[in-house]
């Protein structure tokens, strides 16, 4: 049976997110993949672009799945709903690595530049205040 293993990134490292050029998943897949997510619920984004640290001394550049957290949940939580639908859908032999981040995390600018995202949560295009106007 898969599992999922947590790592930590030392707070020091600096990352560089790209567009993967040969995506480990096919289309079906992401869109499985972006489904299941969605089904999970407190996720806003998610996105798989290739990272690499910039000095190069974490290892080679790998893809991972960057899930944006939705204010009010916790990593730990999505994880929870979320682990074991990546574990059933991500095919034998093929792993990558999950980034759970707040929406506010300094990474996402990069990870957004990547333009690899794959599933986006509908979000109001309203202030709060213009709901009782």
């Amino acid at each position: 049976m898969k599992e999922i293993d947590e790592w930590t990134l030392p707070g020091s490292t600096t990352v560089e997110f790209r567009r993967p050029a040969d995506p480990q998943l096919p289309e079906s897949a992401r869109t499985a993949l972006a489904s299941a997510i969605a089904d999970a619920g407190g996720v806003l984004e998610a996105h798989l672009p290739v990272m690499a640290s910039a000095d190069g001394k974490s290892g080679p550049a790998r893809q991972v799945l960057v899930l944006v957290i939705e204010k009010g949940h916790t990593a730990e939580a999505v994880m929870q709903s979320v682990g074991p639908r990546l574990v059933a859908l991500v095919p034998p032999g093929l792993s990558f690595d999950v980034m759970p981040l707040p929406e506010d995390h300094k990474y996402l600018r990069g990870v957004r530049k990547a333009a690899s995202q794959i599933f986006g949560a509908p979000r109001s295009q309203r202030s709060w205040w213009q709901f009782w106007s």
